[in-house]
């Protein structure tokens, strides 16, 4: 922000002032320290407002209590089905699978 100021005699103007470049605050420092827990600003395209962050309600049932032992995997191919090499390659696999099956239904003539 540029601010400007001309200088005054008793006679008026005298054709003098100053410009000067200065940093203008979004929010007043004294609002951010009067937030009390819960508020926030919140900035957008120059722009700020004030909001209240509403808190999650406590939870009516106790969370699961972590597993020691990592999730099991899923089976592994089937007989005569050897594992796709590349995630890619599995990803392909599987929509064969479903387009022959789309076809069988859409084809058939029962």
């Amino acid at each position: 922000m540029t601010e400007y100021s001309t200088r005054f005699s008793r006679a008026g103007s005298t054709g003098e002032g100053t410009a000067t470049q200065r940093d203008q605050y979004k929010i007043d420092p004294n609002k951010i320290l009067s937030l009390i827990p819960g508020e926030a600003f919140l900035i957008s395209r120059g722009k700020a407002m004030r909001a209240r962050i509403l808190r999650a309600p406590e939870a009516s049932v106790p969370l699961p209590e972590p597993r020691d032992t990592p999730p099991t995997s899923e089976p592994g191919p089937k007989e005569g089905n050897p594992a796709p090499s590349t995630s890619e390659e599995a990803e392909r696999e599987a929509r064969s699978v479903e387009r022959s099956k789309w076809e069988d239904e859409l084809f058939s003539t029962t």
